[in-house]
């Protein structure tokens, strides 16, 4: 048995279909038709929440993708892998709450235990903050956002109204495809990752070597197939991050142009 703590619903994603969070950190993807079924469990095996997850979002441009928050970072998942795909750098102070911009899918909004807003805009960076402000002396609590402005609630029982400047709202023509391309690109790398892991623990459990053969040699040829695959695998992955990449610039470019 699982304690909820967050809930998500968006009828674009399936109007039967929802995500919870949970005390323990993990995250559930159910249906309810006659009675509540869970599909997916995500989190279980690797890259779950260190304490309760205090929100839940999908992406306003791609369903598909959720954002969840809770303990020191924010992740976002694929409904279709079981471990997220991207996440923040830990925070300094400990994260209440968060959420999408409405009409910017790749920039996202954190509240902070110490009073501090961060805004994370992955369409143009996905290693560190673009703009964090002070809003209150006690811990946030809880946001949401319409447009250019933001509404932010602290544990005093105080909101503030927050205006945001343009680019924190103004999209641009090609952000949504960008981020369609970043969002499968991380996918692919993490199912890559989880094609090796998967072959490492074959290769833990390969049975011993038989009658009249070599075990030494066994495991030298175990090694060697299993080092092919992942070489062959990494590159595979690097060239889509190439071509992605070469891609991402080239619409980047032609944007900037217009």
């Amino acid at each position: 048995m699982l304690g909820a703590t967050s809930l998500e619903y968006n009828s674009d994603a399936g109007p039967l279909k929802y995500l919870v969070g949970t005390e323990q950190g993990y995250i559930v993807q159910a249906t309810k038709k006659k009675s509540v079924e869970i599909t997916q469990r995500f989190g279980v095996e690797n890259g779950k929440h260190h304490g309760p997850v205090y929100a839940l979002q999908r992406n306003p441009g791609h369903t598909k993708y959720f954002l969840s928050v809770g303990d020191w970072s924010a992740k976002i998942w694929s409904e279709e892998l079981k471990s997220p795909i991207m996440q923040t750098r830990y925070h300094s102070a400990y994260l209440t709450d968060g959420c999408w911009s409405p009409t910017r899918c790749g920039l996202f909004f954190l509240t902070r235990i110490d009073g501090f807003l961060d805004v994370w805009d992955f369409y143009y960076r996905q290693n560190e903050i673009c703009y964090s402000q002070k809003i209150s002396d006690c811990p946030l609590t809880s946001i949401s956002v319409n447009q250019h402005l933001a509404a932010i609630g602290d544990a005093e029982g105080t909101v503030s109204i927050m205006q945001l400047c343009k680019p924190l709202y103004d999209t641009t023509a090609k952000e949504k495809e960008v981020m369609q391309q970043i969002f499968e690109r991380e996918f692919r790398r993490e199912k890559n990752l989880e094609v090796m892991k998967k072959n490492a623990n074959e290769q833990k459990g390969a049975p011993k070597a038989k009658k009249g053969e070599d075990p030494e040699s066994l495991a030298k040829e175990k090694e060697a197939q299993l080092k092919e695959q992942i070489e062959k695998i990494q590159e595979d992955f690097f060239k889509h991050v190439a071509t992605e990449e070469h891609d991402a610039d080239a619409i980047k470019a032609r944007g900037e142009m217009n």
